[in-house]
């Protein structure tokens, strides 16, 4: 293995929130999706009453809770379902998200040995199950899926199996 260089991958943080309703029926049953002043915000609902609010999206290199970002996303709800006005706050939290330039995620053979895939920025849960599936294909050498081309971390000149290892810790 040759080393170039290092993932071709940059921090994308996100703020998180989970909210408790009050007592009674349930404030949500299903999953709220919505866009507010062009942000996009959704509402999960949990088995115990609780919500995941979520979720910013932040280039800003602070890997703390950004208190703009979580009241943009309070207001944001707040508009969908005005109900969440009643719910207590249980815990807040920043996650970095790994993103490539061109935000497309990197999935590919970069050695004999080795498949990598990540990449997937803020949209992990929801290419879980293309990335899987692609990523399975690799391990088994079936490279027939075209989206391989379009998700190769060969794309990125600077990409090699060391850096890979190294990345990977």
């Amino acid at each position: 293995m040759k080393g170039l260089g290092k993932l071709p991958l940059r921090p994308v943080h996100g703020d998180i929130l989970r909210i408790q309703s009050p007592p009674g029926p349930a404030l949500l049953t299903r999953i709220i999706r919505g866009i507010v002043h062009r942000q996009n915000v959704y509402l999960v609902p949990r088995k115990d009453g609780g919500l995941v609010l979520g979720a910013s999206v932040r280039e800003d290199q602070n890997p703390e809770v950004n208190v703009g970002a979580m009241y943009n996303l309070l207001d944001n709800a707040r508009r969908l379902v005005p109900g969440i006005i009643d719910c207590s706050l249980n815990e807040v939290i920043a996650r970095p998200r790994p993103a490539t330039a061109d935000d497309r995620p990197l999935i590919g053979r970069i050695d004999p040995g080795l498949v990598l895939s990540t990449g997937y920025s803020r949209h992990g849960v929801l290419l879980s199950p293309l990335g899987s599936e692609l990523t399975a294909d690799l391990a088994e050498n079936n490279k027939r899926n075209p989206l391989l081309n379009d998700v190769d971390p060969q794309r990125f000149p600077t990409l090699s199996a060391t850096a890979a290892l190294e990345a990977l810790g």
